[in-house]
């Protein structure tokens, strides 16, 4: 069984280790196919899990194609206050055939412990991960 999942990634300018802009337009769109999450338990750094992927697309204004299937996952970390950080890799195939490897980071927070479920339920045709509910960064 798997779901779909998406999400918009910005161009971000830092400054001094902290997130200062956004940057428009947005590179591109991510839309994911996920499996339900194996659950590796409880360890010394937080809940670890592993979220699969089978393939997926993105599209953005300059660059679009097609997530290879069987070359994803997400190995997030939840940590004690809830908050989720992400580990996540795929490769993608641009429309000119082009490969590139995708690794990349970021944390979810979850305000609430009882929305914490429903954010692990990657299956749930309802998704809790619209603001102002959640917010994460990548």
């Amino acid at each position: 069984m798997a779901a779909t999942a998406g999400t918009r990634f910005y161009k971000a300018t830092y400054r001094g280790g902290q997130i200062e802009r956004f940057a428009e337009p947005v590179l591109f769109d991510l839309s994911l196919t996920l499996h339900a999450p194996l659950d590796i338990g409880l360890g010394p750094e937080g809940h670890r899990l592993i979220v699969m992927t089978s393939g997926g697309s993105f599209e953005g204004p300059r660059l679009s194609g097609t997530v290879l299937p069987l070359t994803g996952a997400d190995w997030p970390r939840i940590r004690s206050d809830g908050t989720f950080a992400f580990n996540a890799r795929a490769c993608f195939r641009t429309t000119e055939g082009a490969l590139i490897y995708v690794t990349y980071g970021g944390r979810l927070v979850v305000p609430s412990p009882e929305l914490l479920p429903a954010v692990l339920d990657v299956m749930r045709d309802d998704p809790v991960d619209r603001p102002p509910t959640i917010s994460g960064r990548t």
